[in-house]
């Protein structure tokens, strides 16, 4: 999701930049070098009775460049639209897993009593100048290739807040009192003592810029984790949890795409 001000400045830019193209090609367009100017100066002689005779008669012509100027201030607006966008941009925390491990799964332990899920959960605030406050993030665990079945596991992290380029890293201790099924994980056991869970993460955020809070717009990512016979995830770095694309961005550099094409298409046409 997108911040409200942001998609207003945005909508801005992408309005001050199509004036600022148009501008230009109007700037452009007009061939001030090799221009011919031809004038026709009629002089009347209101005298009765009287002739007029004339020195040489100087005529000073300056060329009137409202059109460069026009060009100036909406390409200057432009600039600063463009500024604001960028420094009222955000851009969503980055969640990944660190660790994931159950020591029931684990062979070489040889303990199934301890049907207990440890995760480490970490938070990551990639905004340089905006902090970020969370709601409660929710987690919810799942066997795959099932996806769409009931949790297996749910849990959840405080909220609370994140300062700029900040990371955090949660510890999330999941038992049978947490809502744990420990049944069902254990028929999700593959015969080389693999499982493969789905991790989904729900919460909504909103950024802190300088004095101001941002209306809440939700975070819903998700990834899939692949636990060994060993109890822990095979992936040995961390699991980012990713989303599908944002559709409104997809529109936006759609639109910028198309603006510059036809604005090419102009220049060209303008010299051929």
């Amino acid at each position: 999701m997108e911040d409200q001000s942001a998609g207003c400045c945005r909508c801005c830019f992408s309005l001050i930049f199509t004036l600022g193209l148009i501008a230009l090609f109007m700037w452009l367009s007009v061939d001030t070098k090799s221009s011919t100017l031809f004038v026709t100066l009629r002089l009347k002689n209101t005298n009765n009775d009287k002739r007029v005779l004339y020195d040489a008669v100087n005529h000073t012509f300056r060329w009137h460049r409202m059109d460069r100027r026009c060009f100036n201030i909406i390409f200057t607006l432009g600039l600063t639209a463009l500024s604001m966008w960028l420094s009222l941009r955000t851009s969503n925390p980055k969640c990944t897993i660190h660790s994931f491990y159950l020591p029931a799964l684990n062979r070489t332990l040889n303990d199934t009593k301890n049907t207990t899920l440890f995760v480490a959960l970490r938070l990551k605030n990639t905004n340089s100048e905006k902090g970020v406050y969370y709601d409660a993030v929710n987690l919810t665990f799942r066997l795959l290739p099932n996806a769409t079945s009931m949790p297996v596991a749910t849990s959840a992290v405080p909220r609370f807040y994140q300062g700029h380029k900040k990371t955090a890293t949660k510890n999330l201790v999941v038992g049978p009192q947490e809502w744990l099924n420990w049944t069902a994980v254990s028929s999700g056991v593959h015969p080389n003592g693999s499982v493969n869970f789905r991790v989904d993460l729900a919460t909504a955020v909103r950024f802190k810029i300088m004095f101001w809070k941002t209306k809440r717009h939700r975070l819903n990512v998700g990834a899939d984790v692949l636990v060994n016979d060993s109890g822990g995830k095979v992936n040995k770095k961390d699991i980012k949890l990713s989303a599908a694309p944002d559709h409104h961005l997809i529109g936006f550099f759609s639109g910028q795409v198309g603006v510059l094409s036809n604005f090419w298409v102009l220049i060209l046409l303008n010299f051929l």
